[in-house]
């Protein structure tokens, strides 16, 4: 079953509503404006016996996820066998380090890389009529927790967000910081005040502060019973730093994106959580990862940036298929999102997610979707 043809789908997909504090994370900018729509890439790889397979990347970047894709990556996969994963992804980061791994808005070729390795797995798992988790070590859990991701607002709507959110059954809350000091302090105790002690609160800086000052917030949190501080700052030596002088668990996001990072982070203590992504690490890299924190003891979690069905439905199946996931997962992009390109509708119930049924990631692609929602600019 050899790579024959792979497509790219460029779309722009609105969400239900603005949300401030995810433009910082998708252009890589310590702040932005608010977002109305997001961009993806979507992938459909064909073999030559006719079988497809979706990916997508929500990087933010698809004019570059584009060239990447058609310029450095079908040239080194086309013909491959679509079963041969792992030796396809060697090949794609050997194409990646030979000149094609440069930044965009902070973000490497991973993206593209991971979208291509998802649509393989679904392409494989559906010529063997299973589900992909069944590739990936079979189903260890029957659903996968959610956390609440809510983007920069006042101390007032981040308190009534974090109350409905708790009433519809999410175990934890997740505050973007801003950039203010104070600001952060008092929504944290605010949201802990008004949720009580029994959900799980997380902040994520997104690493836009300096070390000093991100040890100085923390320190000013730790009496509301943080669970855990998303990248405070920039860089494994920054992160060493703070977790040298604060008793809030730092966690690991952009600075963990291949098993080396993970050794790395472990061997300087920069990070007593990690936070996994497919977009950042593929399939392949992202079960390392999650081996290596098992082994030592390292709690863990999956992370999302915004994802549309197919690339929620990936981490899903990873989820579900990963014992050493601890954590209530950030799986939360169809949730904001107010259409799909893609069927059947991924849906939360109580704060936590089901892998959809079927072969492979287990949806049907809507080409008409696609269309009506495709970058044309």
């Amino acid at each position: 079953m050899k790579i024959s043809n792979v497509e790219v789908f460029k779309v722009k997909v609105p969400l239900k509503y603005q949300i401030v504090g995810w433009q910082s994370v998708l252009s890589r900018t310590s702040s932005g404006p608010s977002l109305d729509y997001t961009l993806h890439t979507i992938v459909r790889i064909t073999t030559d016996d006719g079988s497809q397979g979706l990916g997508e990347s929500a990087s933010n970047t698809p004019d570059y996820d584009e060239l990447l894709i058609n310029n450095y990556l079908v040239p080194k996969i086309r013909g491959e066998d679509a079963f041969n994963t792992e030796k396809i992804v060697d090949k794609m980061e050997t194409a990646m380090a030979r000149g094609a791994s440069i930044f965009v808005g902070g973000w490497t070729g991973y993206p593209a890389m991971a979208a291509v390795e998802v649509a393989l797995y679904d392409v494989a798992a559906k010529a063997l009529d299973i589900p992909i988790y069944n590739m990936l070590g079979g189903k260890y859990r029957e659903t996968v927790p959610v956390t609440w991701v809510m983007g920069i607002k006042s101390v007032k709507d981040s308190v009534k967000e974090a109350v409905e959110a708790t009433k519809a059954g999410f175990k934890e809350i997740k505050i973007k910081a801003d950039v203010t000091a104070r600001e952060n302090v008092e929504k944290v105790k605010a949201v802990r005040q008004a949720i009580g002690d029994k959900v799980r609160i997380r902040m994520d800086a997104n690493g836009q502060w300096k070390p000093k000052q991100a040890i100085n917030i923390i320190k000013a949190m730790e009496r509301f019973d943080l669970d855990c501080i998303e990248q405070p700052v920039d860089g494994i030596e920054g992160l060493a730093e703070v977790s040298r002088n604060v008793d809030t668990p730092v966690m690991a996001d952009e600075s963990l994106q291949t098993p080396n990072d993970a050794f790395r982070l472990l061997h300087e203590n920069a990070a007593q959580v990690f936070n996994v992504y497919i977009m950042k690490s593929g399939l392949v890299n992202s079960k390392k990862i999650l081996g290596i924190a098992s082994a030592q003891g390292i709690p863990a979690m999956l992370g999302s940036n915004l994802e549309l069905g197919i690339g929620t439905s990936a981490s899903i199946h990873l989820a579900v298929s990963s014992k050493e996931l601890s954590l209530p997962c950030d799986l939360i992009g169809t949730m904001h999102h107010s259409d799909d390109i893609t069927t059947p509708e991924i849906e939360v119930r109580d704060g936590e997610l089901t892998v959809p049924k079927g072969a492979g990631l287990g949806l049907t692609f809507n080409p008409g979707k696609a269309e009506k929602y495709s970058k044309t600019d």
